[in-house]
């Protein structure tokens, strides 16, 4: 269901996909088909706040009857909370500085052995002469990658817990449509996280009963080409795209 200042229009997706027209305004009405079941919750790296309150909400969720996901990164964190299950193929570690925080993180890859190491192929534009990507190496990213993909297609919505550096990381996860994202601002920037963390349950159960409106922004597909016009890497931004000449 769409509105705006004059009219309202409703449309029914089978495939499920968000979008918006042009003679509506950006805040939906969110109307669930079936219950959501399953929940992607992500949160802000190395915050003492913010590994407390992905405690406290998963438990919440939990308590609902949801399937919870999170990164294996923060399954690792909490080994207690044996109800999450792992989206698998994917983690990350920065530090809680304010810079990283605007910059989104960095991304990390899964290797075979079990263990993370930082992405090249997804989150950055590698060069085409990496020679310790063997075909068993790519064959185990791929893997890694296709696994993960499917687990975050199950997501009905996503919960952030941090800042906007967050919800940007978190839209950089679904290379097609992104489910609704609810943020709980806990982290140096807010201007992308709504809600207060202190009110997560009266919120988290208006979303799921379809009581809230969301606002519809903007994903766009920005690809890198080379002089020569190869693809060098494909990004998936959030609202706009920065163009830099780089180093001279």
């Amino acid at each position: 269901l769409q509105c705006n200042e004059e009219q309202c229009q409703y449309e029914y997706r089978k495939d499920g996909n968000i979008e918006w027209a042009n003679n509506a305004s950006h805040l939906m009405e969110l109307q669930w088909q079936t219950p959501p079941r399953t929940i992607l919750l992500i949160k802000k790296p190395n915050s003492i706040d913010a590994s407390q309150a992905f405690q406290q909400v998963a438990n919440f969720l939990h308590g609902r009857n949801l399937t919870v996901m999170s990164e294996q990164a923060v399954l690792d964190e909490f080994p207690h909370l044996n109800f999450l299950v792992s989206i698998a193929g994917a983690g990350r570690q920065r530090d809680s500085a304010d810079e990283g925080e605007a910059n989104g993180g960095v991304p990390w890859q899964a290797t075979p052995d079990g263990g993370l190491k930082p992405s090249g192929d997804d989150d950055a534009c590698a060069s085409s002469n990496n020679i310790d990507a063997g075909p068993s190496r790519r064959e185990e990213r791929e893997r890694a990658k296709e696994q993960r993909d499917r687990a975050l297609r199950l997501a009905d919505f996503c919960v952030c817990l941090g800042g906007d550096g967050t919800i940007l990381w978190v839209s950089g996860m679904f290379k097609g449509p992104c489910p609704p994202v609810v943020s709980f601002a806990m982290g140096s920037l807010g201007f992308l996280t709504p809600f207060d963390y202190t009110e997560y349950k009266p919120v988290l159960d208006a979303v799921m009963e379809g009581r809230l409106k969301m606002g519809v922004r903007d994903r766009l597909e920005c690809k890198v080409h080379n002089d020569l016009g190869h693809l060098e890497c494909t990004h998936i931004v959030l609202n706009e795209v920065t163009v830099d000449r780089g180093s001279s």
